[in-house]
């Protein structure tokens, strides 16, 4: 780990040359990530990820995450399979196997798949991603736990479970959409927003 300090009078600039150094992933706190006007991150945020070719790990309401540094911390994870959600599944692993903490992982069905073949596939798919979480927290040493909803709005049945007090935190993964910048999606910008509880969103 190397702890970096920009001594600078512009640091946006200096964080946008400090993250073309090659690193894998870059970790950032703050207090208000998106910007209120437009649906893009704030400065300088917005530089990092423009500057940045990695995942970016941003910790929103960090303030809120009371646990002492060395308390097990119980980890969800929402999961749709996809490549951005395993990114996250892997490094929420890693944090709660440090912390010798537990992992829930979180598939929501949606309803609207409403005949028999389209149900009978995306069930066969959501518990598919639940046993890969469980093989790969039995390879970490990390207990897993698949837990699964229906909902026709998946980001409100997540938002929901999240606020239930049952997590320290939650680890969402999602993958920016790209234009003249980077910039989260609607439904990443909503969950932001409104979750309120200590959150580690894994973009890239």
């Amino acid at each position: 780990m190397q702890l970096l300090q920009a001594r600078t009078a512009d640091a946006e600039d200096a964080l946008a040359k400090e993250a073309t150094k090659g690193y894998s992933i870059a970790f950032v706190g703050i207090a208000g990530p998106t910007a209120s006007s437009a649906p893009r991150f704030e400065e300088p945020l917005h530089g990092l990820a423009a500057a940045f070719d990695g995942p970016i790990g941003i910790v929103i309401n960090g303030g809120r995450f009371q646990l002492s540094l060395d308390a097990p911390i119980d980890i969800l994870v929402p999961t749709d399979g996809g490549p951005d959600a395993r990114l996250a599944t892997e490094i929420a692993l890693a944090l709660a196997g440090a912390s010798r903490g537990t992992l829930s992982v979180l598939h929501v069905f949606d309803p609207r798949d409403d005949t028999l073949l389209l149900r009978g596939r995306a069930r066969r798919l959501g518990m598919s991603v639940l046993v890969g979480a469980r093989r790969l927290g039995r390879r970490s040493g990390v207990p897993v736990k698949g837990v699964t909803a229906i909902h026709s709005q998946p980001e409100s049945e997540i938002g929901r479970i999240a606020r239930s007090g049952r997590y320290d935190l939650v680890v969402l993964g999602t993958a920016l959409r790209r234009g003249e910048a980077k910039f989260p999606g609607p439904r990443t910008l909503a969950m932001i927003q409104s979750l309120g509880v200590p959150l580690l969103l894994i973009v890239r």
